[in-house]
């Protein structure tokens, strides 16, 4: 197995399981009345602390030391943040979309992408490269 599909295997693993129990918890505070907006910034807060370790350790068994990474990934879960609540203010408050059917088209479209980042430049092997 290459380490490309490996690490594939293992970052589907953690994103799976992460995701799940966030949007559970997510359709959980949000069925007990909790604005979308405010529910996503603790999910946020909550799975970036899992996920970046995992991540680091596990899926890409990232070697390099953990502040480069560390301020790579929360700059990449910011910037993920801000487009989300951008697209919950556009289609739940704006069109009136569904939040939960919202969520869902946010993670299939990020995962790739994030895979991807993460691979590439969040946990690069490569001391080399800058910034």
């Amino acid at each position: 197995m290459s380490i490309w599909t490996l690490q594939s295997i293992r970052f589907g693993i953690v994103g799976l399981t992460s995701n799940v129990v966030l949007y559970l918890f997510f359709l959980g505070l949000t069925a007990l009345g909790l604005d979308p907006k405010l529910v996503i910034t603790f999910s946020y807060a909550i799975g970036i602390i899992g996920t970046f370790m995992f991540n680091k350790q596990w899926s890409f068994s990232h070697q390099n030391g953990w502040r480069r990474s560390l301020m790579r990934f929360l700059f990449l879960y910011g910037l993920l943040y801000a487009f989300n609540l951008i697209i919950l203010f556009v289609m739940v408050d704006t069109f009136q979309f569904s939040h939960a059917f919202v969520q869902v088209g946010v993670f299939v479209v990020y995962v790739p992408i994030v895979f991807f980042i993460q691979r590439y430049w969040v946990f690069r092997n490569n001391s080399a490269v800058s910034f």
